[in-house]
């Protein structure tokens, strides 16, 4: 890259130079010098790559290889990248190339919602078997940060309003998925009632209620 005309070589310029947001677009200004030092004036092509970018969590634009003549300015959007990435433009048909960082700041948890209850009518504890007759109903939860983007690896706990007639949770965790899915199992009981599931983020005041969920003989 270039500061103030002076060629810095090995040097991607990144911006911003403080902690990009965790879908947040940056730019890297990319440029390429003759033997003088000065903006060459050929057309080349530069292969970007980074962790980032190769794992899918991160994109830039235009893509790899990006053609450049004297100096290009491309984007660089996070997708679930975190911490440091170390970016690398190589000059193609040589070993050339410049380096730089950008630092993408944690996903941080912000609310979690209800997602689906499936199916949202169960019925009793050794009734089922029949058509439409299940005894489990599994209930979804997708977590979400500030700017309503999933966000994995989070840890929530579950737990049921009522446990009347001996109801139970398949499981009383369980962490985000890459979409920011979470879920439990709610096993009948023998008793008719209606339930809820109460989904709370572990490390946050954050927590949700599923709508309800019918435990039935099933018949009309």
């Amino acid at each position: 890259s270039f500061s103030d005309g002076v060629f810095l070589d090995g040097v991607i310029d990144v911006q911003p130079e403080s902690q990009l947001s965790p879908s947040g677009t940056g730019a890297l200004t990319i440029a390429i010098a003759d033997g003088d030092g000065n903006f060459s004036e050929t057309e080349e092509l530069v292969k970007v790559t980074s962790n980032c970018l190769i794992s899918g969590q991160a994109a830039i634009d235009p893509v790899s290889p990006v053609p450049i003549t004297g100096q290009s300015t491309i984007t660089y959007t996070a997708t679930g990248c975190e911490g440091d990435d170390v970016i690398t433009a190589t000059l193609t048909g040589s070993t050339n190339s410049a380096s730089g960082t950008s630092s993408v700041a944690p996903l941080t948890a912000n609310a979690i919602s209800f997602e689906s209850a499936e199916p949202a009518l169960i019925v009793l504890k050794g009734t089922g078997g029949g058509t439409g007759r299940q005894e489990s109903s599994t209930v979804s939860f997708v977590v979400v940060d500030s700017d309503n983007n999933p966000v994995p690896g989070i840890n929530i706990e579950f737990a049921l309003s009522t446990s009347i007639g001996g109801l139970t949770l398949g499981n009383d965790t369980d962490s985000s998925d890459s979409e920011g899915r979470v879920s439990t199992t709610v096993f009948s009981g023998n008793v008719a009632t209606v339930v809820r599931v109460f989904a709370r983020i572990v490390d946050g005041d954050v927590s949700t209620t599923s709508d309800v969920l019918v435990v039935s003989t099933g018949l009309p």
